[in-house]
């Protein structure tokens, strides 16, 4: 009888790369941390970001690095979680943005660091489709045809076109069943 090797046992952990240093300057508690972009419609960004200590809840961007021939004012939030006391949490939207262009952007007039971004291409339309709760799928048990459940429930509640102009992502959350 042949031995099976388990692979786990077999694994050799490699040796601990260098330490990465990243230098902190602990007196200059202004300087953006934590910084993400997430996209709100088709042609605007939300920036948001951590601070210390009070800094303005700007964005300032521009479609070359160093120029900023654009900016956004935002808004600021904290909050306490038992003894914890979060930073100031910015967040400001830019836009309109144009498609397929790279963005150079700072945020709380911080000179010391630049970000970029590159927004999504014109020609490049997504749309999700969610569905919630329990879904019966009669394509994904090899009997008729899945997508049906999908384009109908995107013909009907979800305003007649949204599937058909372009990728449609699905997102299920829950269970599907066989019929």
């Amino acid at each position: 009888m042949a031995q099976i090797s388990d692979p786990v046992s077999l694994y050799k952990r490699p040796p601990p790369r260098k330490t990465l240093s990243f230098p902190w300057n602990s007196d200059d508690s202004t300087i953006p941390q934590q910084v993400h972009v997430s996209m709100v419609g088709s042609d605007r960004m939300r920036i948001s970001w951590i601070t210390e200590k009070a800094a303005p809840s700007r964005v300032e961007y521009g479609t070359s690095s160093g120029v900023y021939d654009s900016s956004a004012e935002g808004s600021a939030s904290t909050y306490k979680y038992i003894t914890y006391k979060s930073g100031l949490i910015h967040e400001a939207v830019i836009g309109p943005l144009k498609p397929d262009t790279h963005y150079y952007y700072r945020c709380s007039d911080d000179v010391s660091r630049e970000f970029n971004l590159k927004t999504t291409p014109a020609h490049l339309p997504i749309k999700f489709v969610i569905i919630g709760g329990y879904v019966t799928m009669a394509g994904l048990c090899g009997r008729g045809d899945g997508v049906a459940p999908v384009v109908s429930m995107c013909g009907g509640e979800m305003g007649g076109d949204a599937c058909e102009a372009g990728t449609l992502v699905v997102v299920f959350l829950g269970s599907v069943g066989c019929w």
